[in-house]
């Protein structure tokens, strides 16, 4: 990506692959009560797939996914006002055309809009969050 080029399949199931071992070491060194957070793009189904399927395995009782969402046209304004990132403005295309947003089917996602004022998406986030973790 700091070259300019989106990454493929192949190379996001490196990071996959990372991800899951991470998460499978993290819980073998936690109480129950505690709780882990990963975040990554997971772009496609088949990657929630993956990750869902290695945390279920590793003994999480609760895997959910937070979908930030945001039009292609404001997110490529975003990355164009940052300066000195390793992923430009080029890229955000991209990202889209890879990208499958969270079906129906997919209840372990929910789907909050990055549009309005950031402390109002950290606001619904964390309220999603808590009331996923009361239910445990």
């Amino acid at each position: 990506m700091h070259r300019g080029e989106a990454l493929t399949d192949e190379d996001r199931q490196g990071w996959l692959e990372a991800i899951n071992e991470q998460a499978t070491a993290f819980n073998k060194e936690q109480s129950p009560n505690h709780h882990l957070i990963i975040t990554c793009s997971a772009l496609k189904r088949a990657h929630r797939d993956v990750l869902r399927e290695s945390c279920l395995k590793a003994g999480y009782s609760l895997v959910h996914f937070f979908f930030l969402d945001a039009p292609e046209a404001e997110l490529k304004r975003r990355t164009e006002a940052r300066k000195n990132h390793f992923a430009k403005a080029n890229l955000v295309h991209s990202q889209f055309e890879a990208l499958e947003r969270p079906r129906i089917d997919e209840y372990d996602a929910t789907i909050i809009s990055v549009v309005p004022p950031l402390e109002s998406v950290q606001n619904d986030t964390l309220n999603v969050a808590l009331q996923l973790i009361n239910r445990r």
